[in-house]
C-alpha cells in the first residue's frame, strides 16, 4: 500500500487475514502510521534505516537504526518519523484470540537490548 510519504509493503501475500502480519514500512518525514487501536496480542519491529518515535498510549520511545521493539498491544499506538529522511523498519503485529500463549513461547520482559527471548522449559 503506498501513499503520500508512506509505503506499507507485506511481506507475506494476503498477511493481513493471519495472526502474524509481518509488513516492511518506508515513513517520510513527519509521517506516522495509522494509530492502531487496543487489541489483544503483540507487536515486535526493527529499524532498518533512520529513525522512529514509538507511541504507545500516552508514552512515546525514540527508536534507532539497529534497535528493536516488543510491546503488548494493549494501548492505542502508532510510529511517527520526525528526522530529514526516510525511516524503513520491520514491523510485526500478531492478533491473538487470547492471552494463553504456547508453552516454551511466552514472552519474558523485554531485555535492555530492546530483545524479547522465549521461555525455556525443561523436558518432563
Amino acid at each position: 500500500k503506498k501513499g503520500e510519504g508512506f509505503c506499507y509493503n507485506w511481506l507475506v501475500p494476503k498477511a493481513q487475514k493471519n495472526e502474524m502480519e509481518p509488513m516492511l514500512i518506508e515513513l517520510e518525514k513527519n509521517v506516522a502510521t495509522e494509530e492502531d487501536v487496543p487489541h489483544e496480542g503483540e507487536e515486535f519491529g526493527y529499524v532498518l534505516e533512520g529513525e522512529i518515535v514509538l507511541h504507545i498510549g500516552k508514552k512515546k520511545y525514540v527508536v534507532k537504526k539497529g534497535e528493536s521493539f516488543y510491546y503488548q498491544a494493549d494501548k492505542s499506538h502508532y510510529i511517527i518519523n520526525i528526522k530529514d529522511k526516510v525511516a524503513k523498519f520491520l514491523w510485526i503485529s500478531v492478533i491473538t484470540e487470547s492471552n494463553i500463549c504456547p508453552a516454551g513461547f511466552c514472552p519474558n520482559p523485554v531485555t535492555s537490548s530492546g530483545l524479547s527471548y522465549p521461555n525455556q522449559h525443561a523436558a518432563a
